[in-house]
């Protein structure tokens, strides 16, 4: 007997892989011939990027650099203070449990620990702790069954869920090289010594089948000016940036995600432009975007027939049946004195590697220490100093929303900072930003090759007692015995699923 069937296919992200994994790269750094000798290393600033990777079958293969920022003090009053920039290639090999060749990868390398050595005035040894965040990306595809028809009825068992359909995955790249001039209120720059740089202000702007991505580029330098008393400032400017990615099928439900990762970033005075505030900078940034859409579905989760037998293979499959994000700012601020006499605040940076969150009741627990790392610059021999100061942090989140039965990957990023210095103290003000990313996880049961062969009635009995045992519902005694609900609450009045009890007894009549 022929059955038609209506069903609706779905994209959904399974549950996903992540990892991360912690190397120490290390290396010589031999100085510069156009640069004076190393006394002492003040700060070395470490940046990585991840230029290419290779996808196989359980292991990732990376190639990418590694960009070196070292101030140090040469203890000749002609020089002072400068800084050495050199760029290191590096490959690594990652293993990822579980990972197929045509799953979609995303790396974000970040720093965690650095360590510099000075064997002689001429080498600097660099051991840098790089730890690589891997995400995957696996989706898998399901039909659900919405309804089907045949010439006898069949019962079934139709349950409704939300989920996040999966439309299309995406990459762009978003590259550029733009020419910068410094504000008037910057001074002459004679050497770049650090950058540091944010993507901020993402947002999306859609375009009939086309979208665009928009945000910021926050940059971050400090430099060492072109005055006669060469010392230390840090200035920062903006750059924005604008890509285009064609979608197809985007309507009022759709919704996207986007992961920006800066693959690449270089930064240097500009030689064509006649004045010493000209900057060149060319970067390049990767955008991984899923479009999905939030679905309502009506499904087929079991059924049978009282008339036939239903030959059909059921599976179980763990998918993510629904994502949301959400964000919360954490406000820190703490005020200390230290030995900061005849000293100036030139720049300072924060390090949030000594942070740790766990999932409480209701919401997260942000624990440990940020750490302030400052540059010092004394007022009598104007050489530099580092300087580090530690705040303690232990702060409650609550949630907006506690689903129970959520997954989160919680990120904490640094939203903005001040650092004001009054005479010997320092008042410090930190926004944290924690975004979290909540997947509901479950298991859905998806039906294939549905095919129907005639009920042999002579193995079925035209009356029955049944006892109920543990975790049974109607649903799975009429399915047994090849009746409805309807008939058996006809001859087991006002029985429900709520009123059955371990022991109870419940006629069956075919």
């Amino acid at each position: 007997m022929p059955i038609n069937i209506q069903d609706k296919e779905l994209m959904l992200y399974k549950n996903g892989i992540k990892e991360s994994e912690n190397i120490w790269i290390e290396q010589d750094i031999v100085v510069p011939d156009s640069k004076p000798d190393v006394m002492q290393i003040i700060s070395t600033h470490v940046t990585p990027y991840v230029l290419n990777m290779e996808v196989s079958d359980g292991r990732v293969n990376v190639t990418g650099k590694l960009n070196y920022f070292i101030i140090y003090n040469t203890g000749d009053a002609k020089y002072g203070t400068r800084g050495i920039f050199v760029s290191h290639p590096f490959t690594q090999s990652l293993a990822v449990k579980g990972l197929k060749k045509d799953m979609n990868v995303i790396i974000k390398p970040a720093v965690k620990n650095v360590i510099s050595s000075l064997p002689n005035e001429r080498k600097i040894s660099v051991k840098s702790e790089i730890m690589f965040k891997i995400t995957v990306k696996d989706f898998t595809r399901v039909k659900l069954i919405n309804d089907f028809s045949s010439e006898k009825a069949i019962e079934k068992r139709v349950v409704s869920d939300k989920f996040s359909n999966v439309v299309s995955n995406k990459t762009s790249i978003v590259a550029s090289r733009e020419d910068i001039l410094l504000s008037k209120d910057a001074e002459d720059l004679f050497e770049i010594l650090r950058i540091e740089s944010e993507i901020k202000n993402t947002e999306i702007k859609e375009s009939f089948n086309k979208i665009m991505l928009k945000g910021d580029i926050v940059l971050k330098i400090v430099y060492l000016t072109e005055s006669d008393d060469t010392t230390v400032k840090n200035t920062s400017f903006v750059i924005p940036f604008t890509g285009m990615i064609e979608f197809d099928n985007i309507n009022d439900r759709t919704k996207f995600d986007v992961d920006y990762i800066m693959q690449d970033l270089e930064i240097e005075k500009n030689m064509d432009i006649t004045t010493t505030k000209a900057l060149s900078v060319e970067y390049r940034i990767l955008a991984d975007v899923t479009q999905y859409e939030e679905d309502e579905v009506s499904y087929v989760e079991d059924f049978y027939s009282q008339y036939e037998e239903l030959d059909y293979n059921k599976r179980e499959e763990n998918v993510i049946k629904q994502m949301r994000k959400e964000s919360y700012t954490v406000d820190v601020s703490e005020s200390t004195s230290g030995a900061f006499d005849m000293q100036k605040l030139v720049d300072y940076s924060v390090d949030l590697n000594g942070i740790s969150v766990s999932e409480s009741i209701g919401g997260f627990k942000l624990s440990g220490n940020v750490k302030i790392n400052m540059l010092m610059q004394n007022n009598d021999s104007r050489q530099i100093e580092s300087k580090n100061v530690e705040i303690l942090i232990d702060k409650e989140i609550k949630k907006e929303e506690d689903r129970g039965n959520e997954k989160n990957d919680i990120l904490i990023s640094l939203d903005k900072s001040n650092v004001v210095q009054n005479e010997n103290n320092l008042d410090i003000s930190i926004s944290l930003r924690v975004d979290v990313e909540a997947k509901t996880e479950g298991n859905i049961q998806v039906i294939d090759e549905l095919n129907t062969k005639k009920i042999n009635s002579e193995n079925l009995d035209s009356m029955n007692i049944y006892i109920v045992k543990e975790n049974d519902d109607l649903w799975n005694i009429a399915k047994k015995y090849k009746t409805s609900i309807e008939n058996i609450q006809k001859i087991n009045e006002e029985l429900r699923d709520e009123n059955l009890s371990v022991g109870q007894k419940i006629l069956i009549i075919r």
